[in-house]
């Protein structure tokens, strides 16, 4: 049924986006349906099963349409939920710095993006963030 999760295979490439094999079914994967963001290589993901929302059916026209974004935003989701319920303050966590600004840093922790203070980056002061962290570097 719609919103029903089911295994599919990524096959091939149609105008607007991409050909699933859903046991035997052909569906619909519109190219903003592949992923939270833009992919601009899908190849790694052909031809390989891997769970796909339904979001529209009509069986007249044979005509099925799949997302795979969705599946990846309700278990983002989940993730984040669960982090979330077990962070405790002064708990050490590793992250990646994804932004640089004036005031700070954001730290992607895993699907939850953290605010490192300039004034809680390092004891001694400094005069703005990046003169001691990267975009893309690892921390805890």
């Amino acid at each position: 049924g719609i919103n029903a999760e089911y295994g599919g295979v990524i096959f091939g490439k149609v105008k607007g986006g991409f050909a699933v094999d859903l046991d035997g079914a052909v569906a619909f994967l519109p190219g903003s349906q592949v992923d939270i963001r833009p992919i601009r290589d899908i190849t790694p993901l052909m031809n390989i099963t891997q769970p796909f929302k339904l979001l529209k059916m009509d069986k007249a026209r044979s005509n099925i349409v799949v997302s795979r974004r969705s599946v990846l935003e309700e278990t983002r989701a989940e993730a984040r939920t669960e982090l979330v319920s077990n962070l405790s303050e002064g708990q050490i966590l590793t992250g990646i710095v994804k932004n640089i600004t004036d005031y700070g840093a954001f730290i992607d922790l895993g699907g939850v993006d953290g605010l490192l203070h300039v004034t809680d980056i390092s004891w001694r002061r400094i005069n703005h963030p990046s003169d001691i962290l990267k975009v893309g570097e690892n921390i805890k």
